[in-house]
C-alpha cells in the first residue's frame, strides 16, 4: 500500500476482513509504504479500530523505514503494534521468497 487515498485504504481493510472471514488461519502481512504510511500513525483515527481488530486477528501490519525518514514520521507517532522494516521492497521480496504471495490492492 502505497497511497494516501482513504478509498484504498478502506479497501484494503475490506479486503483483509473478506479473507479472514472465509479463512480466519490465512496469514496476512500489509506493507506500507510513502504517503500510505500516514494511514499507520496515530493522529490517523480513520481506521483505528480496524487496525486493532485485524492486529487482534494476527494481521501484521509493516510500515518502511524509508518512508518514515523521507517523510519526517518518528516511530512514536506510529500506532502500537505496528513494525518497521528498514525498506518495504526488499520486505516484500524476502515475503515472496518464503513462499508468501504479493497482492494488491484492487477495488
Amino acid at each position: 500500500m502505497n497511497a494516501r487515498d482513504t478509498a484504498e485504504h478502506s479497501a484494503i481493510f475490506r479486503q483483509v476482513n473478506n479473507v479472514l472471514t472465509a479463512d480466519p488461519n490465512a496469514r496476512i502481512e500489509v506493507v506500507f509504504h510513502g504517503n500510505a504510511i500516514w494511514v499507520m500513525t496515530k493522529d490517523s483515527s480513520l481506521h483505528v479500530q480496524k487496525i486493532h481488530r485485524d492486529l487482534q486477528r494476527g494481521v501484521t501490519f509493516v510500515v518502511c523505514n524509508n518512508s518514515m525518514r523521507r517523510l519526517k514520521v518518528d516511530a512514536s507517532q506510529l500506532l502500537p503494534g505496528v513494525t518497521i522494516v528498514p525498506v518495504a521492497i526488499i520486505e516484500l521480496a524476502r515475503k515472496q521468497q518464503e513462499g508468501w504471495s504479493y497482492l494488491k490492492l484492487a477495488h
